[in-house]
């Protein structure tokens, strides 16, 4: 393909030269050299499997153009598609003709003695538009492939169906569903154990199957493990769910297999007692666990209440309120709220965000740091600017200190 001898000399070095292990029981085995191919996400892979893939597509381009294999024609220019290829799927077009099947499988059996690559077409199939299932399958034996029908799926994506259809969009809401739900779990408990939300739900006693024995507030506002956590500390299995302490044959809770030895202090002994005298009124019953919100008046999670939870512990007694105003565009409007935030990107802005752009002083002035609140207030060129802006518009004389005093300048 017309790479140069250093070039090749270069791969072969890569490819020849790279030693690797295996890890067995997480201790690595004694190094071996590779003699050919390469290994796990190697970044030379991507580049080296283009190549090859480049010289499968001018494979089939030279055979339409021999014509060998006949493509879909499409367009007014009758232009020829016979194949599509992404990453490592290929997809092949043409007629539907014996002689145009077999030439296919012909090309493939060639690539794969000029590469070495084999292509499996057990787990290849045959598509047929407008063509009797039976039909589909004898031809698909010809060539030792699978045979399916549409709509099917292609990287995900239904290929045939109609679309206009809201069933048929059913599949990425799965996968975004499923792809949330992951994200909620990781993201929302590390969200909620930070604001404390954990401490105002609140376990209601079902099979005991989904409550957590210890970590989780079920028989009191607090875990288990606040007020027992001598046993706690002793409990190996920490994640332990009601349901595992519970006996269904005598009705009670017993507890791990060595509460049923001596206590190794009195400490110990005496949280026992309190324990079982704790839970010696609770069974189980068939229906599953619930969960209660206590952080309310009711015992129903809203949005308003976590809101409230989020905010309770904040003081908004300076909180300044920006009005806006309506005879100005609201990109106008979003800039001054910015300046008034400190959130326009000025180099002080800048250098809290870990961006370093050289000297931080005003280009104004060069006197002070720049920042939002000296260059509309504090620099000297922001004073004349002032100062003109009162003599075109003919009013008072005015003093700005701040960015706010701008917004009730102009009422």
């Amino acid at each position: 393909m017309g790479f140069p001898v250093k070039w090749h000399k270069w791969v072969y070095g890569i490819l020849s030269f790279a030693r690797s292990s295996v890890l067995v029981n997480g201790s690595p085995t004694f190094e071996f050299q590779f003699h050919k191919g390469m290994r796990q996400g190697d970044p030379l892979a991507p580049l080296l499997f283009i190549i090859v893939m480049e010289a499968l597509s001018v494979m089939f381009n030279k055979a339409t153009e021999a014509g060998v294999i006949h493509g879909v024609e499409m367009g007014n220019d009758r232009l020829s598609l016979s194949h599509m290829l992404y990453v490592d799927d290929c997809v092949i077009l043409g007629e539907w003709v014996e002689d145009n099947l077999i030439n296919v499988a012909r090309v493939l059996h060639i690539f794969n003695l000029c590469s070495g690559l084999n292509i499996h077409l057990g787990k290849s199939n045959l598509y047929g538009i407008g063509i009797c299932d039976a039909e589909i399958s004898n031809m698909a034996a010809r060539i030792n492939c699978g045979a399916s029908s549409f709509p099917s799926n292609r990287l995900g994506i239904p290929i045939g169906a109609n679309m206009n259809r809201f069933v048929n969009w059913n599949f990425l809401f799965d996968i975004f569903e499923a792809r949330l739900a992951r994200w909620k779990a990781i993201s929302l408990y590390m969200a909620v154990a930070d604001l404390g939300v954990l401490q105002r739900v609140k376990g209601e006693i079902g099979d005991g199957r989904e409550i957590r024995f210890w970590l989780d507030s079920w028989i009191s506002n607090d875990p288990l493990k606040v007020w027992f956590h001598t046993l706690f500390r002793l409990d190996k299995q920490k994640k332990v769910v009601v349901a595992d302490f519970f006996d269904n044959a005598t009705g009670r809770f017993n507890g791990p297999g060595y509460w049923a030895n001596m206590a190794a202090s009195m400490v110990e002994q005496s949280e026992r007692d309190e324990l079982f005298r704790l839970l010696q009124n609770v069974t189980l019953h068939e229906r599953k666990d619930n969960w209660m919100w206590v952080g309310g008046k009711d015992k129903t999670f809203t949005m308003r209440a976590m809101k409230g939870l989020m905010i309770s512990d904040r003081d908004f007694s300076d909180r300044y309120v920006f009005d806006w105003c309506k005879w100005v565009s609201n990109k106008c409007n979003i800039f001054v709220w910015r300046g008034i935030m400190e959130r326009i990107p000025t180099m002080s802005a800048l250098q809290t965000r870990n961006y370093m752009f050289g000297d931080p002083r005003c280009v104004l002035c060069w006197e002070e740091s720049e920042t939002a609140q000296h260059i509309f207030c504090e620099c000297g060129v922001a004073a004349e600017v002032w100062q003109a802006v009162k003599e075109w518009c003919r009013t008072t004389p005015f003093m700005v200190f701040e960015i706010k005093d701008l917004m009730e300048f102009h009422e």
